[in-house]
């Protein structure tokens, strides 16, 4: 009834065990629709995207979890 980030983060993460891309990176979505300073799930997101051929992509995001992150370290 009251997902957290976190809730986004281990179903996403379930997904993408299962080899289900597209899904995991729809959950990422959703939980940022949701949750829109989550530097955790947009760092996930990035992590999601360094798997594929698109680096800028993958720049963007960890930008934006750097920027939303609690611990930027």
């Amino acid at each position: 009834k009251n997902p957290t980030p976190y809730t986004y983060q281990r179903i996403a993460r379930l997904l993408e065990n299962d080899q289900r891309f597209f899904e995991a990176l729809f959950s990422y979505q959703n939980g940022l629709k949701k949750f829109p300073e989550s530097g955790e799930l947009y760092n996930n997101l990035a992590l999601l995207f360094n798997r594929t051929n698109l680096a800028d992509s993958v720049f963007l995001y960890f930008q934006l979890a750097e920027q939303y992150s609690r611990f930027p370290e």
